[in-house]
């Protein structure tokens, strides 16, 4: 019994100084776990404030890129639609050109048409003054 007390004891011994030691490994082993899980985050952190300023600094980019676009694509359309303005300008211009020519035209045929009428008509007159004096004469003779 004796040799198993002491056989028993020595194990509780060797078990508690290998559970001791056990813990310390533990406790060693949790505080570089600590450390790495710290060393980590830091890691991380660095990673996303780089990756942060990185995105910020693309965004920034393509902001003042297509700024620069909407730009360009608002003086082409100021351009086109000054064309087009002008385009429009032209055809007024044209269409009042041909209204006034055919006024002129229409003018110049109608004020032709009275003028012959009125020459035709002064012809008349004449013709029939000479006609009133032919009988005027033949009155006179009869």
């Amino acid at each position: 019994m004796k040799e198993e007390r002491v056989h028993h004891i020595e194990n509780d011994k060797d078990m508690l100084a290998k559970k001791k030691e056990q813990k310390q490994q533990y406790q060693g082993d949790d505080s570089t776990n600590q450390g790495d899980i710290e060393h980590r985050e830091k890691d991380l952190d660095h990673s996303f404030n780089e990756t942060e300023v990185m995105l910020n600094s693309q965004r920034k980019d393509l902001i003042s890129k297509y700024e620069h676009k909407l730009k360009e694509l608002r003086e082409e359309l100021e351009l086109r639609m000054k064309v087009e303005v002008h385009e429009i300008e032209e055809r007024k211009n044209q269409h009042i050109n041909e209204l006034m020519k055919n006024h002129q035209e229409a003018f110049t045929e109608m004020k032709t048409y009275y003028n012959d009428i009125t020459r035709e008509n002064l012809e008349l007159i004449r013709m029939y003054k000479e006609k009133l004096i032919d009988i005027r004469k033949q009155i006179e003779q009869n």
